[in-house]
């Protein structure tokens, strides 16, 4: 469905995973709870939870329960993806703590002779501090573009509950199933018999 209202931006993973849901002919009213949360219309902690350090979501509403499964929002990467970023975000806040109360030291609390090198430190630190944010802001960013270069072990058995879920709230039909890894057959060629010259 190319259409405005079902563009949103996502993952890679997440869009091939979303596909054309609903598919064509079918409105958000038809669908009820199984209907994926557009953050541009309602807010997604109305309906996921993120679950302390295990980096999880967890549903609040069968709305959430159904992104959660059909979007595969607890996959291996995301969670790890998430651990980083929170991680860099507690680090984050805790350089800027310590960079805020350096910042704060008052030049009159010190004595003349030291007060260039001190504002020569603090003019640096908030250079530093900057590019320190900048790079962090990049590594996140970076890891957001793959899949953490690791395989997910939990797939096959994530896949399969998804699967189940789906089928159990008829969420499953003609082009509503996330596209797989088919097997396409190659053609076989035809040896052609050789000609005579």
């Amino acid at each position: 469905m190319t259409e405005y209202s079902n563009l949103m931006l996502s993952c890679e993973c997440c869009n091939e995973t979303k596909a054309d849901y609903p598919g064509p002919g079918r409105g958000v009213a038809d669908l009820g709870h199984r209907r994926v949360i557009k953050p541009d219309e309602e807010n997604p902690r109305a309906h996921l939870d993120l679950v302390g350090e295990s980096d999880s979501f967890k549903h609040k509403t069968p709305t959430g329960e159904f992104n959660i499964q059909y979007l595969r929002l607890n996959r291996t990467a995301l969670r790890k993806l998430r651990s980083i970023r929170r991680r860099f975000y507690d680090s984050n806040a805790y350089i800027a703590q310590g960079v805020s109360e350096l910042l704060d030291v008052s030049l009159d609390a010190v004595e003349q002779r030291h007060r260039p090198l001190v504002l020569k430190f603090q003019r640096r630190l908030e250079r530093d501090r900057q590019r320190v944010a900048g790079t962090i802001r990049e590594l996140i960013e970076a890891a957001a573009k793959s899949e953490l270069l690791d395989a997910d072990p939990d797939r096959r058995r994530d896949l399969a509950a998804r699967r189940a879920y789906l089928r159990s709230q008829a969420a499953i039909g003609p082009g509503l199933v996330p596209p797989s890894k088919k097997k396409v057959k190659k053609k076989q060629r035809r040896k052609r018999p050789r000609r005579s010259r």
